[in-house]
């Protein structure tokens, strides 16, 4: 059972946020929407991990998100900002109307800049998983990485794209 999520718009320390949110005692997915669906990540288990998720697609089934129980944070980062880091990676932009859908998430958001917060993100850490101590010292490390997804097996975003908006159908009708 999915225990925290963290949720972004693409190019917003999504993918950090996953490595940070990794440990001994945790695992948090990145992009799992790319791989299964809500039901199936739900059914996943790590031995005895508390299971996360950090996504840039999630957000699209924005009705399964609000009504997901597990503490969530939602990061923020300038619209304009995303767009322009994936055209720079010659991907689209996102739309208008996929970031009003971002924008209408109930949750509790922050800049992604408090991510790498030595103050702000002991905050965050424990909002999501407070039953597990914060680590300054690998969080400090960590802030000294840039840490992306490998894009040649994440070029698979047109499916996670169909994948989502197919859920996304079928929720539709099922309501």
């Amino acid at each position: 059972m999915i225990a925290f999520m963290v949720l972004g718009l693409p190019r917003s320390g999504t993918a950090w946020a996953a490595n940070w949110l990794t440990t001994d005692k945790t695992i948090c997915l990145h992009n799992p929407m790319s791989r299964y669906t809500p039901k199936e990540i739900e059914k996943l288990e790590f031995g005895d991990r508390i299971i996360g998720i950090s996504c840039t697609s999630s957000w699209m089934l924005g009705d399964w998100v609000d009504k997901h129980p597990a503490p969530k944070i939602i990061l923020e980062k300038d619209s304009i900002a995303v767009n322009q880091s994936l055209q720079g990676l010659d991907l689209p932009p996102l739309s208008l109307q996929s970031i009003c859908r971002f924008k209408g998430l109930k949750g509790k958001r922050v800049d992604y800049h408090y991510l790498f917060n030595k103050t702000l993100a002991p905050i965050i850490w424990e909002h999501l998983i407070p039953n597990i101590p914060f680590d300054e010292a690998r969080h400090h490390e960590l802030c000294g990485h840039h840490i992306q997804p490998n894009h040649a097996v994440a070029s698979q975003g047109i499916g996670t794209i169909n994948n989502i908006l197919e859920q996304i159908r079928r929720s539709s009708n099922e309501a």
